[in-house]
């Protein structure tokens, strides 16, 4: 079967794999869904009967109870290619396609410990989009992920959950989104063009503010005069030691001069900042310890430190 290009799906519903999940690596593997409720005969399930799956739990349980494990036994048996299936495992969200067939076990637990009946994956589980990016539980929609804390087996998604489940699987993203996504990239180009503007004093000003925004602490003056060095940092949290050079233009000369200077430094890091270049060059990425900070990085880390508005003034 060739490669899926797009997902349709009426009803995504949530299936857990066993108590606690025991069967999770079971079925990813194979790629199944397995149930218990051992108490319900095949006989019933197939045949949609709702009042004798109840029925089947009239001596172990209550009456709302029976009602709703009856509706998760109909759900696994619900043979209709418009459902999604999906769980969570191993910080992922899984999904998969069934086929319609349910094969029965058995019903005694001790036989058939992995469940009394299960049905087969179309193409298996997966815990990426088409595109391959992973649907990481930690980048998903809190009201998604807390599907996860079900107490049942199965249940149905909400549909507005199943619309953002199929948008993240088809890689497809909210008009909203792209809206946002393109002034952000208008924003960006917008500060990379600023920043160049600024006096170098600012411009150095600028540096420090953005490096004591992410935690780090200034230990020397700006600008004091040290041949290898404009500003130098620690970070309190580790005890880190870095050296800063800023230059608001450069060459590839003058960068593996201060990298040569640096190594003979007993500091861990070295950031080497700037905003624009004579010619083209690039970093020896042998060197782990020195991190070159260019516009497009730069520009990003104006706008994550809020920074925006400063550079605003500044320029204005």
């Amino acid at each position: 079967m060739g490669a899926l290009t797009h997902i349709n799906a009426k009803t995504a519903r949530y299936i857990k794999f066993g108590a606690g999940g025991v069967w999770e690596v079971l079925c990813l593997t194979e790629g199944t869904l397995r149930l218990g409720f051992y108490e319900v005969s095949h006989e019933a399930g197939l045949s949609g009967d709702k009042q004798a799956i109840k029925q089947a739990f009239a001596s172990t349980t209550k009456q709302g109870p029976a009602a709703d494990y009856a509706r998760q036994v109909l759900a696994f048996y619900d043979p209709s290619p418009d459902v999604l299936w999906f769980t969570f495992a191993d910080g992922h969200l899984w999904w998969c396609q069934a086929s319609p067939e349910v094969e029965y076990l058995g019903s005694s637990p001790a036989i058939y410990p992995n469940g009394s009946r299960l049905r087969r994956t179309v193409n298996g589980w997966s815990n990426r989009s088409l595109q391959g990016k992973p649907l990481r539980i930690l980048d998903l929609n809190g009201e998604l992920s807390k599907t996860g804390a079900y107490r049942g087996t199965i249940c149905d998604l909400k549909p507005h959950l199943l619309a953002y489940l199929l948008r993240k699987i088809n890689d497809e993203a909210l008009p909203e989104l792209v809206d946002a996504q393109e002034a952000m990239a208008d924003l960006l180009h917008a500060v990379r063009s600023m920043i160049p503007m600024l006096h170098w004093k600012d411009f150095e000003l600028l540096v420090e503010l953005i490096f004591s925004h992410s935690g780090w602490q200034r230990v020397s003056v700006v600008g004091d005069g040290l041949k290898t060095t404009d500003i130098e940092l620690v970070l309190p949290i580790t005890g880190e030691r870095a050296m800063v050079q800023v230059k608001s233009q450069t060459t590839q000369a003058q960068l593996d001069e201060y990298i040569a200077a640096f190594r003979r430094w007993e500091i861990e890091r070295l950031f080497y900042v700037y905003h624009t270049v004579a010619e083209p060059f690039s970093l020896d990425v042998e060197n782990a310890r020195v991190t070159l900070i260019g516009p497009e990085k730069l520009s990003s880390m104006v706008l994550r430190a809020g920074l925006v508005d400063w550079l605003m003034q500044k320029v204005g």
